[in-house]
C-alpha cells in the first residue's frame, strides 16, 4: 500500500533525526536496512526500523498488570505479587 505524503514526510524526518530506516522493493515483502536512503518512492517503500517493545508484568494469583519500567512495577507491587516478568519483543526478520 502506498504511503501518503504525510507518512513519507514522517519517515524522512525520522531519518533526519538519526533513526534507522529500512526499505523494500514494492513487489517483495522483506525489509532490509537502508543506511543511506535515496528516497525513490516510485520503486521502494521505506519505514523507520521497528524497535522491540519492552515492559514488565506484575503477576498476581488472579490478574496481571503491565508497566513501562521495572521501577514502576516494583513501586506498584503488593505483597500478593507472585513474580515480575520482564518481556522483550522479538522482531521477525
Amino acid at each position: 500500500m502506498a504511503k501518503t505524503l504525510q507518512e513519507k514526510i514522517a519517515v524522512m524526518q525520522a531519518a533526519a533525526e538519526g533513526k534507522k530506516i529500512e526499505f523494500r522493493d514494492l513487489v517483495y515483502v522483506a525489509w532490509a536496512d537502508c543506511p543511506n536512503p535515496k528516497w525513490n518512492w516510485g520503486y521502494f517503500d521505506y519505514r523507520v526500523k521497528p524497535e522491540p517493545r519492552e515492559f514488565w508484568i506484575n503477576l498476581y494469583p488472579c490478574n496481571m498488570y503491565p508497566y513501562d519500567s521495572k521501577e514502576s512495577a516494583d513501586l506498584c507491587a503488593s505483597t500478593a505479587r507472585l513474580e515480575c516478568i520482564h518481556v522483550r519483543e522479538v522482531i521477525e526478520e
